[in-house]
């Protein structure tokens, strides 16, 4: 069965490949008590793998075709490596239990902080939360902190060049369990910017001194 045979090879290089890119692109899944979405299709991915190989493996068995020495050792070494598929399908159970484990103001999301917000974060900033998903044609990102300090918010402002606006709810209503708010608050402050598609909202809860950060294309 040369398709069989050939398919293993293909398989290998292409789980390879992936192996490559979750490892460089790590901090991207590994997101504080929640995962993005682009865990979950990763997850489907390798799944779906899984299943072609467990198809061509059944063909193999099948098919009674002899092999040579050196062939029958590759196809087995093959098969080991094609069942590491089954472990990558296991990544989304395996980061919430990171998840769990990995609390706010971990090193990803101060660098996060930095990157959009573009200052560290000062003392007054704390329990800072945050998400990318940027694999997509629509990247998000989300961020969510405690402040004590108005000026801050200020900077922020300013510096994102942010103009206050009168409804606050919008767009808070999803994302991450960190980052959604359901019970909305009526002196809940919102400011935004809208340009060429990108979007940028902040909102902040002088009762809880909560902010939410979204930045967003479309």
């Amino acid at each position: 069965m040369k398709i069989a045979f050939w398919g293993y090879t293909g398989l290998n290089v292409y789980i390879l490949c992936i192996i490559v890119f979750v490892w460089n692109e790590r901090k991207r899944f590994i997101i504080d008590g929640e995962l993005g979405p682009s865990i979950y299709y990763l997850s489907y991915l390798f799944l779906t793998i899984t299943l072609v190989t467990l198809s061509l493996w059944y063909m193999l068995r099948k098919s009674g075709e002899k092999y040579s020495k050196a062939q029958r050792l590759y196809l087995r070494a093959s098969q080991i490596f094609s069942l590491l598929t089954w472990f990558f399908s296991l990544l989304p159970a395996l980061l919430v239990l990171y998840g769990i484990l990995h609390g706010p103001d971990s090193s990803y999301a101060k660098e996060g902080f930095i990157k959009h917000i573009g200052f560290p974060p000062p003392s007054s900033v704390s329990k800072i939360y945050y998400s990318d998903d940027d694999l997509w044609l629509d990247p998000t990102y989300l961020l969510r902190f405690d402040c004590s300090d108005t000026s801050v918010l200020t900077s922020i402002a300013n510096g994102q060049n942010l103009q206050e606006c009168t409804e606050g709810k919008r767009g808070l209503n999803s994302g991450p369990k960190w980052f959604a708010e359901k019970d909305y608050r009526s002196n809940l402050k919102c400011f935004y910017r809208e340009e060429l598609g990108n979007n940028w909202y902040l909102w902040y809860d002088p009762g809880t001194s909560t902010v939410w950060y979204v930045e967003y294309s479309m």
